[in-house]
Formats: structure tokens, sequence, C-alpha cells
């Protein structure tokens, strides 16, 4: 078994990467403050060389790439939808000021 507190960590970011990659904002937020405790309390964790404390931060490590991952695309996803706005925006006022 591994420390606790990677426990938790790991607990958390399985939530948080659910609920990015599901689109599931509200979840997603909830996490936020849970994250940041979660990661606070890691300072303090020396990894032992014990196998599981070594395992749980490779999961955790791959679980925050992951949901970073979900996160750009969501970033893409929304900048491309504000693009499409803007250029239906640029046309309905071309059309507004057309002779």
């Amino acid at each position: 078994m591994s420390d606790p507190r990677l426990e938790a960590a790991l607990s958390i970011a399985r939530e948080r990467y659910q609920a990015i990659a599901t689109d599931d904002d509200a979840a997603f937020e909830a996490t936020l403050q849970a994250h940041a405790d979660a990661c606070a309390a890691l300072e303090g964790v020396v990894p032992t060389a014990g196998e599981a404390d070594v395992q749980a931060m490779n999961e955790l490590l791959a679980l925050e790439t992951q949901t970073l991952a979900e996160i750009a695309r969501v970033t893409r996803e929304t900048s491309a939808r504000i693009g499409v706005l803007r250029t239906g925006g640029k046309t309905a006022a071309a059309y507004r000021t057309a002779p």
C-alpha cells in the first residue's frame, strides 16, 4: 500500500480525468480545491523505495498528463467556437452596414 496522501491524490486525479474527459465541467470544477489540497499535501511526501509508492506516483503523473491533454482539447474546441462566433459576428456586421 502506498502513502495515504498519494492514494488520496490518485482518487482525486481519477475524478478530475473522468470529469474532463466526459465534458462534465461542473464535476471538474468541483475537484479544483481538493486537487489543490492534495497537491499541497504531496509536497511532504518523499517516496520511499517502495514499489507501491513508485507505482502510485507513476499513475498520478499519467493521470495528470491525460487531464492536461483533455484541458488542451477543450481549450482548442472553445477557441474554434469563439472563432466561428467572431466570423459570424463580422458577417452579420457586414450585412448591417452594406448599402
